[in-house]
């Protein structure tokens, strides 16, 4: 049999043709590929950031003296446009994660830039690039550089915020962007198709990291002693609020069709949570992507709120901001509101 010429399927239908394969035997094709696993490309996008800061370092290093003014823009297009070019032309690992050590080379070559050209201006800096996060995003035909562009983007807008407003209100909108993608998953897959996953995605790191107690004394996000950014404090309430209608507007969504009784014991609930996560905003959150990822059966979603969940308690229980008695009051309270709400949903809704 000459199979110079001969495709896949034609070889696989002779072989049936023969009796020496049976019919079920046959295989699809083309032949399917099993997806990478996403820890190995959270994994791989770290190795591209730290590639790219490599890269960028000995960049600025031999060039030094040359890139000056509008050198660094230069480059950095330079650098964006090849790794666009790499990403268009290979579907291999290894080349996708050089086309990402260069496009980060090349988006912190235009941040020095932005830097550089508007040094009494770190609002605008701030600002630009989020607009050029955005238009990565949008462009780049690759799952993890658009997840990461995300991120950076809704952060840089953030702390560009925080910094001309001297308050930002992408806690609030990462929050409800967050929950109405998760919750209509699949009108925002028939409206983005693949743009859904890595958007989806990105929004939420970027709600984590805007949540975390670390970001309370950075830079951008503490300004004149005041913590109004992240919402905690008496300064701040509007963002709290927000939060907890949030959170109380994803567990009506959810409890669409169940009796009334029962939402109500579950709208109650969370009303109890939402007060607790007042001074908690990492709790909400946490269980925000808890009952996110449940309900879509995505368990990366569901780690992720478990994991934000108990990093905040242990940031809470570690902090040296507040004295042990108020740590234990408050502990003490939140644990008996979730009881109760715990007992009271269980007499509603019984043992399941």
């Amino acid at each position: 049999m000459n199979t110079s010429k001969t495709t896949a399927p034609e070889i696989w239908r002779q072989l049936q043709a023969a009796g020496l394969v049976k019919p079920g035997q046959t295989p699809s094709w083309p032949p399917q590929t099993v997806p990478t696993p996403w820890y190995v490309r959270l994994m791989l996008g770290v190795c591209g950031w730290l590639g790219g800061m490599f890269l960028l370092a000995f960049i600025g290093a031999l060039l030094f003296d040359a890139l000056r003014d509008d050198g660094w823009m230069i480059v950095g297009l330079l650098l964006i446009a090849a790794a666009f070019v790499i990403y268009r032309l290979t579907q291999h690992d290894l080349g996708e994660q050089f086309a990402l050590a260069l496009s980060m080379a090349g988006q912190g070559a235009i941040g020095i830039w932005l830097f550089t050209s508007h040094a009494t201006d770190t609002a605008t800096a701030l600002f630009g690039i989020a607009l050029m996060q955005v238009l990565l995003a949008s462009l780049m035909p690759h799952f993890l550089h658009r997840l990461l562009s995300t991120m950076f983007a809704i952060l840089a807008l953030h702390f560009g915020l925080n910094v001309s407003l001297k308050a930002s209100p992408m806690l609030a909108v990462s929050a409800w962007l967050m929950a109405v993608l998760w919750l209509y998953e699949s009108t925002s897959q028939l409206h983005l198709r693949t743009g859904f996953l890595p958007l989806a995605m990105g929004v939420t790191l970027a709600l984590l990291v805007i949540v975390a107690p670390a970001f309370e004394t950075h830079y951008f996000l503490r300004q004149n002693g005041d913590l109004r950014a992240l919402g905690w404090g008496q300064r701040d309430l509007i963002n709290p609020l927000v939060l907890a209608l949030i959170f109380l507007w994803t567990v009506a969504r959810l409890t669409q069709g169940v009796p009334i009784p029962r939402r109500i014991a579950a709208l109650a609930a969370a009303s109890l949570f939402a007060l607790v996560g007042w001074w908690a905003a990492g709790l909400v959150v946490g269980m925000l992507l808890l009952l996110l990822g449940f309900t879509r059966g995505r368990r990366a979603l569901t780690g992720l709120g478990i994991a934000a969940s108990l990093a905040y308690l242990s940031w809470f229980y570690y902090s040296l901001e507040w004295t042990l008695l108020i740590k234990a009051v408050s502990l003490m309270a939140t644990g008996g509101l979730l009881l109760l709400a715990y007992f009271g949903m269980r007499r509603v809704w019984g043992t399941a």
